[in-house]
C-alpha cells in the first residue's frame, strides 16, 4: 500500500468521524431545545441538562478547533 494511499484514507476516516460527531452534537442541542421549559413565558433550560450541553458545545468547538489547526498545519506545509 502506498503512502498516499494511507494518507486519503486516513483523510476520508478523520472527515467521516467529525460529520458524526457534529451531527450528534447538533442533535442533542436540539433534544436540549426539545425539552426546555417555560418559566414565566421564557424558555429556560432545564438545570440537569446544563453540563450535558456545555459538554456538547465542548466537543463541537474541539471539532471546530480541529478543523482549524488541520488547516493551519497543511497550509504550512504548502507554503
Amino acid at each position: 500500500m502506498k503512502l498516499s494511499d494511507l494518507r486519503e484514507a486516513y483523510q476520508f476516516f478523520s472527515e467521516k468521524t467529525s460529520e458524526i460527531v457534529r451531527n450528534l452534537g447538533f442533535a442533542g442541542i436540539a433534544l436540549i431545545w426539545l425539552f426546555k421549559a417555560t418559566n414565566n413565558g421564557r424558555d429556560v433550560v432545564q438545570p440537569e441538562l446544563v453540563p450535558a450541553g456545555a459538554l456538547i458545545v465542548l466537543g463541537l468547538a474541539l471539532d471546530f478547533l480541529h478543523a482549524i489547526v488541520g488547516t493551519a498545519t497543511w497550509e504550512s506545509t504548502t507554503e
